[in-house]
């Protein structure tokens, strides 16, 4: 039994970050593919589509692109920070919070028998 979860302990975790990186290498975008062409949409402009369209409200896009020099260094550094405030710590994968919730998802799972 003790065995069994040990496994259990090592498995989890290592399942969870194999998981995590699969995901993050198929869905998420590689941003070198935006070095030539503005995105059309993004997911905050398709959340707020849809809350406007069950709201019974039309919602219009305007896109305004600018370069990154026309804005300010302290609005750049928010959003960076506010996206992932250790992003300049890692090399775009975090795996101390993809190690801190792999053992908090080991030690609030359910005991199997």
């Amino acid at each position: 039994m003790v065995l069994r979860k040990r496994r259990l302990l090592w498995i989890v975790p290592v399942t969870a970050t194999v998981l995590a990186v699969t995901f993050w290498y198929l869905v998420v975008p590689y941003p070198r593919s935006l070095d030539d062409r503005k995105p059309e949409t993004t997911a905050l402009m398709e959340q707020r589509q849809r809350e406007a369209a069950v709201a019974g409200r039309s919602l219009t896009i305007r896109q305004d692109w600018v370069d990154l020099a026309q804005i300010s260094s302290n609005l750049q550094r928010a959003v960076v920070i506010a996206e992932d405030w250790r992003f300049r710590e890692h090399a775009g994968v975090d795996w101390r919070a993809l190690a801190s919730v792999s053992f908090l998802l080991t030690r609030h799972l359910p005991e199997t028998r």
